[in-house]
């Protein structure tokens, strides 16, 4: 049997309820990061099944092996794709040249869209996949800046020596 072609997972995050211990901890027990705080970070357009909505989250990026580690904290309690979620992984990220024909693919699997939004000239989308994989899809349209923000929390932990592990983002993603 040969295995399916899938779309090159570029991202693991976690739901934390603190993203900076939960950060400190991954650098000293797993050698991850450095890790890049965005607080309260800005979104535009959300919409959580199909209604408008709100997100008010922050987040540390880092890098472990190859892959970027998201640790996600939900600030407040509006209903959104983290709420009622126990702490864990909470999502796998890829890439899709364009968001809703990704999206139709998917639904057409079984995995229905649960939250689009925007951050910046970013739209993403996270598909449902709980019941099958026991965690969400969030997919990125392709965008060029957030190609190089990854490239840039990768670069940072080439030769990364431990220290200052938890560093402030000037700009979200």
């Amino acid at each position: 049997m040969q295995p399916a072609d899938g779309p090159e997972i570029v991202q693991l995050a976690y739901f934390v309820p603190d993203i900076k211990q939960a950060a400190e901890r991954w650098a000293k027990h797993l050698g991850a990061g450095p890790f890049f705080i965005a607080e309260h970070i800005p979104l535009d357009a959300v919409r959580l099944d199909g209604a408008p909505a709100a997100l008010d989250h922050s987040s540390a990026y880092g890098w472990w092996g190859r892959v970027m580690v998201e640790l996600v904290q939900q600030n407040g309690d509006d209903p959104s794709v983290f709420s009622d979620r126990a702490w864990g992984l909470h999502h796998t990220a890829y890439f899709a040249p364009e968001l809703s024909t990704e999206l139709a693919r998917l639904e057409a699997r079984g995995f229905p869209t649960r939250m689009t939004a925007r951050a910046g000239q970013v739209k993403f989308a996270f598909a449902d996949a709980n019941s099958i994989l026991g965690h969400y899809f969030e997919i990125y349209e392709d965008e060029p800046g957030l190609r190089r923000f990854y490239a840039m929390v990768e670069a940072a932990s080439q030769g990364w020596d431990g220290s200052e592990p938890l560093r402030p983002m000037e700009r979200s993603r």
